[in-house]
């Protein structure tokens, strides 16, 4: 059970400062106790020593139902001080009915009595956790750390967030109190303050230290696994069989980045929430005391520190500074995320946040699908009036995503609603349709009556009578087609039988699917490597298409309006790179591109389904859309402001397509740009409006979020070329530096990069090996001259301290 917030009961003071988090739980692959990662309202993770992805309590607290529960962050900047007690009710507790549990659930009924008497002692406000089975006090005071605990007691003052459920004891004020005394008393009676300080201890041993190590451990705190030190640092130790493994790793971590001062690390574990008697005890036989012993284990395997390195064998101990700086290779982790944000529409944005959630996908992903959602709404409905010229409807997309990465059901509930207003229309038309096709084959049937008779008759009248009347029906049935099945999507298609599907639908289809297959297709699978692309290429921009076969009937499409929306492995993205006439004839320059991260790996099982009520409103949106008809296509013009906020767009993308830009060797790409940002605005402004969408101008809100669409598909698009066109060496030679960043070897030989990559032989290890010593991630360890006896040693290479010092630093 886990209690939903009572919004009326949380003291006001909290409710003015923007400090607010949501939050998940999410279960431990061990087993163990459940972490709570904050969110933003819009699905983000959020971070506590970052402001900037703090929200106000209104915006948490309207977003509380799509998550489990909210939290408000602890600074330095405030006077709030937060206790908890966890597990503090009684075992008896649990064994209670649910009924029974909210009646007490108020007050201080069944709580351990030494814990009871610390919450009445500083008697402000205090509630019931989100388990319900601890509780929380908020006073408000200094503490002498920024956070401590001991067993099941827990005190902060800043760098974490605290949640927040409303559920107050009865009898404790509902405001925060100012209890400084009182606090004083409850940390020297939990935590033993002036027993174990660290100013007392180091002053009675009268040692001095080279490092700041406050102010490093703030640095320590905010690198990439910062979160997990702190917490380690905090006294959670649930990540380790013991506490004395526990007390290593955090040494550990000190280690490296208090530079090997033993002295500033026995300071800063003095402080920690891990520290304990036992700290200061003599336990090995050479005199040494428990935590001489452990801080001298964790220097022992510590090689590496964040001020000092060596790298090479003839070099001596220098700073960093002066290590020749690794030559990066283009980082795509650094790629932009999707704007969620810039997603106007209400209906249409929740959707994609709440199956990015519940799919633990990247959100570009289900962003792209909606893209090939709407598209397939507006085809043919409208046309953007950008002055100079007219901008179509439909557009092509793809999502670049790893297999197990979960594309399929992450389309198929983004897509679905199309497939079902696909099927409900040919419900409609079902039965009409068969008996069309019954009076057809009648007139058939009667037309060869009718030519046969006329053969035969010897009576010319008679003859003349039964050839005008087949006639007749001959261009009855030519005037009127065979009816086919209402069609909007298709996925495994040749491009001649597209061309049937479009000519029988009005000239317009769309190509869905979760796969990239259709490049194969469009590569020549069916027709021995002679793939025809034509028609992808005018369809994009309703170019008429004539389609003339022997032994096949012609198709003459007039405004042929095609969209595509595909999921695609990156190794498909490799093979696409490789059939040159894709990117020479300009398909590929027509593409928007989304290389979404891959999750798998960090995707703890989730039991929550995505919302019925966001995929209702979605499906109905959708399906509303699709309904809309129009007489003849509509045209929609930008309002002033929006168009000068497009040519401004328009100018900022040509100047990257000059020397030196980001464009400039993707000018077939970049051209199309400014044009597709007017496709991807016209969506938005047709999901807003729909059947009025002539009746207004496109805005400057809706214009401004595609450019920002726009900018986020740029730079996923130089990435996806990059891709296409990225030589064997690089592809080696980051295999090779991903198994550095991972096990963080401070030497290697190429045997050690076989036992931990795909790598096959030692001839593609060695163009790795080769291109990593060009760019100084690492360097050849000289070797003795090999003197005939035995096999020659292998090459050692050593890591550059100074890569290793940046995956520490950011980590």
């Amino acid at each position: 059970m886990i209690l939903s917030p009572i919004f009326s009961m949380i003291p006001d003071e909290l409710k003015i400062n923007a400090q607010w988090v949501n939050w998940r739980l999410v279960p431990r692959k061990d087993g163990g106790k459940p972490t709570k990662p904050p969110y933003q309202p819009d699905g983000r993770l959020a971070k506590t020593d970052d402001s900037s992805t703090w929200n106000t309590f209104s915006e948490v607290a309207e977003a509380a139902p799509r998550f489990d529960g909210m939290g408000f962050v602890l600074t330095k900047d405030d006077p709030y001080v937060g206790l908890d007690f966890d597990n503090c009710r009684c075992p008896a507790f649990d064994g209670l009915d649910d009924e029974f549990k909210k009646e007490i659930a108020s007050g201080l009924n069944m709580v351990l009595p030494e814990i009871a008497e610390h919450i009445r002692r500083i008697n402000s406000y205090a509630e019931v956790s989100p388990s319900g089975k601890g509780i929380r006090v908020f006073l408000k005071g200094t503490l002498p750390v920024d956070g401590k605990r001991k067993g099941p007691i827990e005190a902060y003052q800043s760098g974490r967030y605290v949640t927040v459920t409303g559920h107050a004891l009865e009898g404790f004020p509902l405001t925060i109190e100012h209890r400084q005394a009182e606090l004083d008393a409850f940390f020297q009676d939990v935590f033993g303050t002036s027993e174990n300080s660290c100013e007392q201890k180091t002053s009675n041993q009268q040692i001095q230290s080279n490092v700041d190590w406050k102010e490093r451990l703030e640095k320590t705190f905010q690198s990439k696994n910062g979160e997990e030190i702190r917490k380690l640092y905090y006294g959670d130790q649930s990540a380790y069989p013991s506490q004395s493994e526990a007390d290593l790793a955090l040494c550990s971590h000190l280690a490296f980045w208090l530079d090997g001062d033993a002295t500033a690390i026995d300071a800063a574990f003095r402080e920690s929430g891990l520290f304990r008697n036992k700290w200061d005890i003599k336990h090995h036989g050479n005199g040494q005391t428990y935590g001489q012993g452990t801080i001298e284990k964790a220097l022992q395997g510590c090689k590496s520190f964040y001020g000092t390195q060596e790298f090479g064998e003839n070099q001596s101990e220098v700073s960093s500074d002066n290590l020749p700086e690794p030559i990066p290779f283009d980082n795509d982790d650094k790629l932009p995320e999707f704007p969620v944000e810039a997603i106007l529409d209400d209906v249409c944005r929740e959707m994609v946040i709440e199956v990015s959630n519940v799919m633990q996908i990247d959100p570009g992903f289900p962003a792209t699908m909606l893209l090939g959602a709407l598209s397939t709404t507006a085809q043919r409905k409208y046309e953007i009036d950008l002055i100079t010229h007219c901008e179509h409807s439909n557009l092509y997309s793809a999502g670049i995503l790893d297999s197990g990465e979960r594309k399929t059901p992450t389309a198929n509930i983004m897509l679905r609603p199309l497939y079902d207003y696909e099927i409900l229309k040919q419900e409609e038309v079902k039965e009409s349709i068969y008996n069309e096709k019954t009076q057809r084959t009648v007139k058939e049937n009667r037309i060869k009556y009718l030519q046969s008779n006329a053969a035969k008759s010897k009576d010319k009248a008679k003859a003349r009578d039964a050839m005008r009347e087949a006639e007749e029906l001959s261009n009855e049935l030519m005037i009127n087609p065979e009816p086919a099945l209402p069609l909007y999507t298709c996925n495994d298609v040749t491009t001649e039988k597209l061309a049937v599907l479009m000519a029988e639908n009005n000239e317009q289809m769309s190509v869905l699917s979760a796969e990239g297959g259709i490049f194969d297709i469009l590569a020549g699978r069916y027709s021995e490597g002679q793939g025809n692309i034509d028609l992808y290429l005018q369809a994009y921009s309703h170019e008429p298409v004539s389609i003339h076969r022997i032994g096949r009937e012609s198709i003459v499409l007039r405004n042929p309006c095609l969209t595509i929306c595909l999921g695609i492995q990156p190794a498909v993205i490799e093979e696409i790179g490789r059939h040159k006439r894709f990117r020479g004839r300009g398909l590929l320059a027509r593409f928007l591109y989304a290389k979404c991260k891959p999750r798998a790996g960090n995707r703890p099982r989730m039991e929550k389904r995505a919302d019925d009520e966001i995929i209702n409103r979605y499906n109905k949106h959708i399906t509303d859309l699709m309904g809309i008809q129009f007489t003849e296509t509509v045209i929609v013009s930008l309002s002033q402001e929006a168009q000068a906020v497009w040519n401004e767009f328009y100018n900022d993308i040509d100047r990257e397509m000059a020397p030196g830009g980001k464009l400039y060797h993707l000018k077939d790409w970049g051209n199309k740009l400014p044009g597709t940002v007017a496709r991807i605005a016209g969506q938005f402004h047709f999901s807003k409006y729909g059947s009025d969408i002539g009746d207004h101008p496109i805005s400057t809100d809706i214009i401004g979020a595609a450019c920002a669409i726009g900018i986020y598909f740029m730079e996923h698009a130089i990435a996806i070329f990059r891709i296409m066109n990225e030589p064997e060496n690089i592809k080696i030679a980051k295999t090779i530096l991903e198994y550095i960043k991972r096990e963080k070897p401070e030497s290697l030989k190429g045997r050690d990069v076989m036992r931990h990559t795909n790598l096959q032989t030692m001839g593609e290890v060695q163009q790795g090996l080769n291109l990593l010593c060009e760019r100084a991630f690492i360097c050849p360890k000289t070797k003795e001259k090999y003197r005939g006896f035995g096999r020659p040693e292998a090459t050692f290479y050593e890591v550059n301290p100074k890569f290793l010092i940046s995956q520490e630093a950011t980590h």
